[in-house]
């Protein structure tokens, strides 16, 4: 005999093709790995009666000064409040004056202004596509215990105080003083509410007195302020990073650092052609900030720079341009991830999703139904909303050893993944389920790749149930010959498990049952050489 290691090295490479990626996994859905070992993502299950109105596009959680904890959620039509992860949401949408009801997706601009100036007769429709009109998303913050909101549908800063006598009939409420028609909104260290893109002007920054979200008027006792970036580009979005403010255009990004009276604060362009593909498309984990460009993947930790991305290529040929603005960026601290949710070139709403490291440095790709989505602080586990309109809460792991349970039933396929409950659980009375959690590698090629390789054994080393996980093999004579794959065979209880399979490339698949739980080290397999033909 002679064991062949099958040592994978974690994380997902697509930039080419299976036989390109060769030794490393090529494609994945619902799984990470975690010490070098793969495991299925967490569970989750959902947690609130009553559907929103509108869609979910932008998510905040925080703490009042009393200790209770709050979720905000906007959709393109309402914004709400929860007094925790269950229960029924509170309706919180401005009333007087109205909120502007926004766009629940994206579409290609037709009109007036869709088209070079002088093509054309005057007032005809454009037939050309290259004007996106976003999807309407929020910008929030917390001033204190106070929650700022910001809709992209009209562009008003908001304030809701949870500390209010029955808050929850208590509506939000425009920021008296404040500028109009804003980009986003962000609240410094120092306690200055930012307003980005004020008053309709795409390069302008402007902040409130220290402490004070209402005072805007600059004078030489206060500490209001504005300033212009310098920048071609249009303001998207800022977030706080260490203890400045990141402000992003669609072109580049620029650093905003507290200096005191009497500029109060200054800006640095930190990057060119490296602007955001949309207005929550970044993260903070750790200090250091990541988030989607229009090409490829950015980081800043004191220096912007680019990520180098093993699935750049896959994702950015995948992506629907038109539903671009629906893009999100969220961590997950306990992982050590940051995750980016898309829609797909074929879908209209949030479909997939791609996973980047910073712990281990790998990354992932997998499907997923959840329109909006937030990190676990400062509750338990971390929340996100699917299509459905209802509130999931996720990484729920195995409770006991129990098989499955009687709530849960496989998706058909994963058009329907992550709109039912999926809780984990340890072993299976049948192994014929959907094999929805998985990772696949590319041609792996023995010795030269010249000769035809026979397996007939596997050694392997995992946690699971009985049919908790399971394993199938591709094998091709050239990388685009026709392939040949094994049915899917069980490991067995004596670490010995019987295959058939021939030969010169090999792709290893391993799946699992849409709710099972398992982890998995490296696998051997017994390897004949045969001839050349």
């Amino acid at each position: 005999m002679s064991y062949y290691d099958l040592a994978i090295q974690p994380g997902v490479w697509k930039n080419g093709t299976a036989s390109e990626a060769g030794r490393r996994w090529f494609d994945a859905n619902l799984v990470r790995w975690f010490n070098g070992r793969l495991r299925p993502i967490g569970g989750w299950e959902k947690t609130n009666s009553g559907a929103l109105t509108g869609t979910a596009r932008s998510i905040i959680a925080w703490k009042d000064t009393s200790g209770l904890k709050w979720i905000a959620v906007g959709t393109h039509e309402k914004l709400y409040v929860f007094s925790g992860t269950s229960g029924t949401p509170s309706d919180i949408t401005p009333t007087s004056p109205a909120l502007v009801v926004g766009n629940e997706s994206g579409s290609a601009g037709l009109g007036y202004g869709a088209a070079d100036y002088g093509e054309g007769n005057w007032g005809d429709a454009r037939t050309q596509t290259s004007i996106v009109v976003d999807a309407t998303t929020w910008g929030f913050d917390v001033f204190g215990q106070i929650l700022i909101s910001l809709s992209k549908s009209d562009g008003y800063l908001l304030y809701w105080d949870p500390g209010a006598t029955n808050q929850t009939t208590v509506k939000a409420a425009r920021v008296p003083n404040a500028p109009s028609s804003n980009k986003a909104v962000v609240v410094s260290f120092q306690r200055h509410l930012f307003a980005l893109g004020a008053g309709g002007n795409p390069k302008k920054v402007q902040w409130s007195d220290i402490e004070d979200y209402d005072d805007w008027t600059v004078t030489a006792t206060n500490e209001a302020g504005d300033f212009e970036l310098d920048t071609n580009g249009e303001i998207v979005a800022g977030l706080k990073v260490q203890d400045k403010i990141l402000v992003w255009t669609n072109q580049d990004c620029h650093v905003i650092s507290w200096i005191g009276p009497p500029y109060i604060y200054n800006r640095v362009k930190s990057g060119d052609q490296c602007g955001v593909i949309s207005p929550q498309s970044m993260s903070v984990m750790e200090g250091h900030a990541y988030w989607m460009g229009h090409s490829g993947f950015f980081m800043w930790d004191g220096y912007t720079r680019r990520l180098e991305c093993d699935v750049n290529d896959y994702i950015f040929r995948d992506i629907n341009v038109t539903q671009e603005s629906k893009i999100y960026s969220v961590t997950n601290k306990k992982f050590g991830e940051i995750w980016w949710f898309y829609c797909s070139s074929d879908a209209t709403e949030i479909d997939r999703y791609v996973i980047f490291s910073q712990k281990e440095g790998w990354w992932s790709i997998g499907q997923l139904d959840r329109t909006i989505m937030m990190d676990s602080d400062p509750f338990k586990r971390p929340v996100g909303i699917g299509s459905d309109k209802f509130m999931y809460e996720h990484e729920i792991e195995r409770s006991g050893t129990s098989a499955r349970s009687d709530s849960v039933s496989s998706p058909s396929g994963t058009d329907t993944v992550g709109l039912q409950n999926r809780v984990l659980s340890r072993g299976l009375t049948s192994s014929t389920d959907v094999g929805l959690q998985y990772a696949s590698t590319g041609n792996i090629e023995i010795g030269k790749g010249d000769r035809i390789v026979h397996g007939t054994q596997m050694v392997t080393d995992h946690s699971a149930g009985s049919n908790g996980v399971r394993f199938a093999f591709t094998t091709r004579s050239t990388p685009d010959g026709s392939s040949s794959t094994t049915s899917t065979v069980n490991p067995q209880s004596s670490g010995y498990t019987d295959v058939r399979f021939s030969g010169r490339s090999l792709q290893y698949h391993v799946e699992s049952p849409f709710d099972q739980d398992f982890d998995l080290g490296k696998i051997k397999i017994d390897l004949k050489q045969g001839g050349r033909r």
